[in-house]
């Protein structure tokens, strides 16, 4: 093991800035996570994603095979 886990992100997002682009993170698939928190950020999170251009699904999720971003 010793990977990062999704606890692991979600800890150092809850403790971290302001300035730190948290929306961006989402969960397996394109499922917002922080909507477990508070319905209300998922809400948030999908309309910044969508300031930026992501992909959607028809259900709303993001669409992670024309988005997900890939490593250089």
């Amino acid at each position: 093991s010793g990977g990062v886990t999704a606890r692991m992100v979600g800890a150092f997002l809850r403790s971290s800035p302001e300035n730190v682009p948290w929306h961006r993170v989402v969960g397996a698939g394109g499922k917002y996570s922080v909507g477990k928190i508070d319905p209300a950020l998922a809400v948030l999170q999908k309309t910044r994603l969508s300031e930026e251009g992501v992909s959607f699904k028809r259900n709303g999720d993001v669409d992670m095979v024309v988005s997900q971003y890939e490593a250089p």
